[in-house]
């Protein structure tokens, strides 16, 4: 992000301390730490390992 500052100001734009602040290098807006889970039922079949049990 220094370095895209730094061409930005050599491209003659002003930055303010109230623009820079506005810049993140992480995502924050709608943000989906854990990834997108469907909630919506499904048909899924059974999956069959082949693991027997003893007892």
């Amino acid at each position: 992000m220094t370095q895209a500052f730094k061409e930005l100001e050599a491209d003659g734009m002003k930055l303010t301390p109230e623009l820079v602040a506005v810049f993140s290098p992480c995502r924050t807006h709608h943000a989906n730490r854990f990834g997108t889970y469907e909630l919506r039922e499904r048909d899924l079949e059974p999956i069959g390992y082949g693991v027997t049990f003893l007892m």
